[in-house]
Order: structure tokens, then sequence, then C-alpha cells
């Protein structure tokens, strides 16, 4: 079940960082480094923070989020169309540190 970033920061006992990708994303992630959750009627929404991660198969990546170490907003981090990755790939293990 996709959820939004604010909703998966809570599945992961709000700890950051964590690695989330879009429903459509294959072998793209994004690592979430700071969450300002905000509950509003319609759900939980906020402020969150994150870089794009190296692409698995090793092609360049030009993503709106950052390059690694340079966080941004998410603009699109409301959007109920993320999936917490848990099975963190080795590729990116070490910008979880």
């Amino acid at each position: 079940m996709s959820k939004n970033i604010f909703q998966l920061y809570f599945d992961n006992g709000k700890k950051c960082p964590f690695v989330v990708a879009r429903d459509n994303w294959d072998g793209f992630g994004l690592l979430v480094v700071s969450v300002r959750p905000r509950k509003t009627s319609s759900g939980w929404y906020g402020n969150a923070k994150g870089f794009a991660l190296p692409p698995l198969d090793g092609r360049s990546s030009n993503s709106y989020w950052g390059l690694p170490g340079e966080p941004q907003e998410i603009s699109c981090a409301g959007c109920y169309q993320w999936r917490l990755i848990q099975d963190i790939p080795d590729i990116w293990t070490s910008f979880l540190e």
C-alpha cells in the first residue's frame, strides 16, 4: 500500500534517515534526512528534506531532489505514491551513516 513520506516516517519509528522510492521507481531511491510532520484534517503532511541516491544500474540521474549530501525540500512528500525501502542495497548503505 502506498503512503506519503510522513506516514512512512511514523512507520520507521520517527527515525531519520530512511530510504523511500516512488511506486513507479525501479533502481532509484531518495534518502529522507529530516521530517517535520503536521497533522491536518486530511492526514499527515508537513516538510521533508532529502536527496537522490545513485541509481543502482550506474546510470547518471539528474534529480530535482538534490545530489547526495545536498538535501532539498521534497515537494511531493505528501502524495500517496511512496514506499519504504527496508532492504537497503549495498551501494546506498554508506549514505545512511
